[in-house]
């Protein structure tokens, strides 16, 4: 699949391949490295502060308090590479990785006057992230409103508009005389920064919901970041190797570096996080993370002409967008106040029909790889048929849920669960 991603040149795939991700294996190893360090000292600092996820036996499973601050080594680890990245280019604008430059000048091409066009724009990604995660941290201190977090949530929106980061892949479509979200108009980028509102708020919530096994949120979030690495390398690598052909380019480079942070930090909490987990990363990672992918959503649709990725990238994080939607239709069906939690989500449905922890974080893997495969695939062919794929696929789940039984009118008694006590843990 890699190679199909690639353009045809006198080079090797690999070569191409290792062009854009040898500059940024330190991201990925620096952020690991970050994340196995600060894990432990942030689950130190929790346990000395008191800082619990206490159980509550109907959506906090656990059998002991876990303690939080999870998502704050997440963030950091994914944080310090990023602004070092940031920091090199703003002190070095002309500065291109050597080895990328070398293949582009190997398939015949003059290497880009500038690797990031906007450094400054990581800086804006960082200071609505820092925005997001302090809002997380805040809430599993102090519990606050969902009013306020939303809030914080489309402020953090507005902070990615003011950076540059607007989503203008609207399709131009012609009617008459009349061209439907002509590029560059002023009430098209209006409703972009409407619409990313929804994105980032959507996704903060979507991956705050998901958070509910051991594993589960940052497995998934592995797999997400894998894929949005891989969209964009293709994006990255027909831009530099062959841009006279290239169909879209927009920020790719960003998003590789961006994905290459967000993968090794999930990946270095994972260890800690993964059943039975010695610590949870509450709201501050799960928000953060689901702002992260709202970002990436954003960062493929920075161009009119972008609908294709910013539908492969959607795809991609199907798994978020499917619990999310499963949740809310079944308590709409049972008649049940929307934002009141309960074991609607297909990852509890799991458990509650006999599969442990474990199993149910495992088939959430299998289905995150799904859609993360649907979603690249999705970035290889026309417009048109990518848009059809897209909705056949939700279409296909949605269908699914319904002849498994997943939406389906809740029993007056809770379903019992075979699994052992010490399995049945949840991050809510």
């Amino acid at each position: 699949m890699l190679a199909l991603l690639l353009p045809p040149t006198n080079v090797g795939a690999w070569t191409m391949l290792m062009g854009i991700w040898q500059p940024h294996f330190w991201i990925l190893v620096s952020a690991m490295f970050l994340a196995l360090v600060l894990t432990p000292i942030c689950r130190t600092i929790a346990m000395h502060w008191h800082i619990y996820d206490q159980p509550d036996q109907l959506l906090k499973t656990h059998h002991r308090p876990i303690p939080y601050l999870g998502g704050v080594a997440i963030f950091l680890a994914w944080l310090i590479p990023v602004l070092v990245v940031a920091g090199s280019q703003m002190a070095n604008p002309d500065a291109i990785p050597r080895e990328t430059e070398q293949v582009i000048r190997a398939v015949g091409q003059n290497p880009p006057e500038r690797w990031i066009e906007h450094p400054a724009t990581l800086f804006w990604i960082c200071g609505a992230a820092l925005l997001i995660m302090l809002l997380g941290l805040l809430d599993d201190l102090k519990n606050i409103s969902p009013t306020l977090k939303i809030l914080g949530q489309v402020l953090a929106a507005l902070l990615l508009a003011a950076g540059g980061v607007v989503f203008l892949a609207f399709p131009a479509i012609n009617v008459g005389n009349y061209t439907l979200f002509p590029p560059h108009n002023w009430l098209v980028v209006t409703l972009g920064v409407l619409f990313q509102i929804v994105l980032v708020v959507g996704a903060a919530n979507a991956t705050n919901l998901l958070d509910g096994l051991d594993g589960l949120c940052s497995g998934v979030t592995a797999f997400i970041s894998f894929g949005f690495l891989l969209v964009a390398t293709g994006l990255l690598a027909w831009g530099i190797y062959k841009p006279d052909l290239a169909p879209y380019y927009a920020n790719a480079e960003i998003i590789v570096l961006l994905s290459f942070a967000l993968l090794g930090a999930v990946l270095g909490f994972l260890p800690y996080n993964f059943n039975p987990a010695s610590i949870f990363m509450g709201d501050a990672g799960s928000m953060f993370l689901g702002f992260l992918a709202a970002t990436f959503l954003i960062l493929f649709a920075e161009q009119w002409n972008g609908v294709k990725w910013f539908l492969a990238a959607t795809v991609i994080f199907g798994l978020p967008i499917f619990d999310t939607g499963l949740a809310l239709v079944r308590r709409l069906v049972n008649h049940k106040p929307i934002f009141t939690g309960d074991r609607s989500h297909f990852y509890d449905q799991l458990v509650d029909r006999g599969c442990s922890v474990r199993t149910s974080v495992l088939i959430n893997y299998g289905l995150a790889v799904f859609f993360g495969l649907s979603g690249v695939g999705i970035s290889m062919i026309r417009l048109r048929y990518a848009l059809s794929i897209s909705l056949l696929i939700f279409a296909a789940i949605a269908v699914a849920a319904l002849k498994l039984g997943l939406v389906r009118v809740d029993d007056k008694k809770k379903p019992a669960s075979t699994n052992p006590p010490e399995t049945e843990t949840s991050d809510r």
